[in-house]
């Protein structure tokens, strides 16, 4: 299917070891897989081989990070740009659901676990660089549908929000009305329910620092929001 019809026994089972020669290898094999996925005419095919190379890139990058290793910008733009496509070839908005509503088609649960574990990545990444960051992509791991192969992995996110935003205390914007709008911004915003970005965008009216593009968004989001929002105001 990519570089190989298995997984089984192919150069992605490679164990990660303290002597990691071989990982640049594999690494490259996983960006050119993951590469190849993305090169089809159709629609990204899910299935769990994907899943399981998406795994092993995420765990490459996260063993590898101390050492700032010269191939994880590579493999990781790859896992961006994957989940990019997904996102976009996703018929169903992001926006927070219950993780009691799973997704119903085998392949949409591999496209959402695959997804879910990109933004996981990420947020985990984050943490010790930029908080906001974190948060962010804490609550989109939470806003695709949740499915079997992804739940621990979103009660993981809902924890790591709710964790972060006791310590992390953002400065409040200046307050003008009680839903202040930032039209007069030249920067883009984005909002926390659906990733949007655009100038000029409606802000939480207790917190001044959560961003969004609609009422709805900001309906949507805020079992999630509630969250930080008691501790940020």
């Amino acid at each position: 299917m990519y570089l190989n019809n298995s997984l089984e026994n192919s150069p992605f089972k490679v164990e990660h070891k303290e002597n990691c020669s071989q990982c640049a290898r594999v690494a490259n094999y996983c960006r050119t897989a993951l590469k190849s996925s993305r090169r089809l005419d159709n629609l990204i095919e899910c299935d769990n081989d994907l899943f399981e190379l998406v795994q092993l890139s995420i765990q490459l990058i996260q063993y590898h990070m101390e050492h700032l290793s010269s191939w994880i910008p590579a493999l990781f733009h790859e896992l961006c740009e994957l989940n990019r496509q997904l996102k976009e070839e996703s018929v169903e908005r992001d926006s927070l659901i219950p993780l009691s509503e799973e997704v119903n088609e085998e392949e949409d649960r591999w496209a959402c676990a695959i997804r879910v574990a990109i933004y996981h990545c990420r947020a985990s990444l984050y943490e010790q660089q930029n908080i906001q960051r974190s948060l962010e992509y804490y609550r989109k791991c939470l806003c695709v549908r949740p499915s079997k192969h992804t739940r621990l992995i979103q009660q993981s996110a809902r924890v790591a929000l709710e964790q972060l935003s006791r310590v992390h205390v953002r400065p409040c914007l200046p307050s003008r009305t009680s839903s202040v709008s930032s039209k007069g911004s030249t920067a883009h915003k984005t909002c926390s329910n659906c990733g949007r970005e655009k100038r000029g965008m409606p802000v939480c009216s207790r917190c001044k620092s959560q961003f969004y593009c609609t009422v709805r968004c900001l309906q949507e989001h805020k079992p999630i929001h509630d969250l930080e929002c008691g501790i940020l105001k």
